[in-house]
């Protein structure tokens, strides 16, 4: 017998696309390998990642409602058949990266990034930024002092100063959103 989808995110099946989108958001926050260095957890994140790419896409939930896994992969329902919903042809293999689905999933964020020459510059980023991160922005530097209509590339380098204490409020939303 296949995966589960269902079962690797916690639901029972017929769940909503947003119980689904609540599910995703619990499982991969629990097991992101940044967060949980248990053995397995890396795995578990991809499988996570690869249960909403289906259930999130109401063409491959139709085709893995009937008929699971093996309808996904191309195996059909009586093993080889290859049909889909409708009789259309589908074959799926989970290709994605889980990192990526992760941070489009939870967005991204924009900074105003100041230069020393009193320029603010808005960055977009896609990545869940880490204590340390280093990005670089090109042509958005100081200008070369050769040639000075060219200009360097602008370094970021983030310091993530977390609080010291965290009223009672902020937790109750904290712990309703991160997994413990």
């Amino acid at each position: 017998m296949g995966k589960d989808y269902y079962q690797t995110l916690g639901l029972a099946r017929g769940a909503s696309d947003e119980e689904i989108k609540r599910a995703y958001r619990r499982q991969a926050l629990r097991y992101h390998p940044d967060k949980n260095k248990e053995p397995g957890a890396e795995e578990k994140f991809k499988e996570i990642a690869e249960a909403y790419d289906v259930l999130s896409d109401p063409r491959k939930r139709e085709i893995f409602d009937r008929y699971g896994e093996e309808g996904l992969k191309g195996s059909g329902p009586s093993g080889g058949s290859g049909s889909g919903a409708n009789g259309t042809s589908f074959s799926y293999t989970f290709h994605g990266d889980p990192h990526a689905m992760f941070a489009e999933f939870f967005g991204g964020c924009t900074v105003n990034v100041p230069t020393l020459d009193g320029r603010t510059i808005p960055v977009v980023f896609k990545d869940v930024i880490r204590p340390g991160m280093r990005r670089k922005v090109p042509g958005e530097g100081l200008p070369l002092p050769k040639t000075p209509e060219k200009r360097g590339d602008l370094i970021i380098e983030f310091e993530v100063i977390f609080p010291e204490r965290i009223p009672q409020t902020s937790r109750t939303v904290l712990e309703q959103v991160l997994p413990i």
